[in-house]
């Protein structure tokens, strides 16, 4: 062989050995207002910030979590009042996540578990209130919902900024169960 073939079989193989170890780099972008949850092979290992992240070796995944604040409508929530009246509430809560890590492996679905949350708090407040002091004392009842539900969102890691009654229909088809 002469020379030239020698470099040039040496420029083909780093060339490949090149594009071989670029091939198993990871690039994520984490956007602003979220934060990423890095993980390798499955396992948790940190939270990431936004920006954009390379990792050079395979087996990362990323999963974004949003931190900004959000809002949570819990519609059609059916309750009995404490004078056996039907009625249909509809909630809304606004919460932010706080701890990620939290938020996401202490539950499967934190968005879910709020809600259920929410819908047990509204129905033991307002099954224990007559009809005609739920509208006189609606921002009252807020509050007491807010004090209800926010020690289990402060369990996963999530700070609730609001929880207030949005609507009360009065419904004459439901039974007491």
């Amino acid at each position: 062989m002469n020379a030239e073939s020698d470099i040039g079989v040496a420029v083909i193989s780093f060339a490949a050995v090149g594009l071989a170890s670029w091939s198993r780099r990871s690039s994520f972008v984490v956007p602003e207002g979220f934060y990423g949850l890095l993980y390798r092979h499955g396992k948790s290992l940190h939270r990431i910030s936004p920006g954009r992240h390379r990792f050079w070796q395979r087996g990362y995944t990323v999963r974004l979590v949003d931190m900004r604040k959000t809002t949570l409508d819990v519609a059609g929530q059916q309750v009995l009042s404490a004078d056996n009246t039907a009625l249909q509430l509809n909630t809304v809560l606004t919460y932010q996540i706080i701890q990620a890590e939290t938020a996401l492996h202490e539950v499967q679905d934190y968005a879910a578990h709020l809600r259920t949350a929410v819908q047990l708090a509204v129905r033991s407040v307002v099954g224990a209130t007559p009809l005609a002091d739920l509208s006189r004392q609606r921002f009252d009842i807020g509050k007491e919902l807010f004090a209800r539900v926010e020690p289990e969102a402060d369990r996963l890691g999530i700070i609730i900024h609001a929880l207030e009654i949005k609507e009360i229909v009065l419904r004459g088809e439901l039974s007491e169960k």
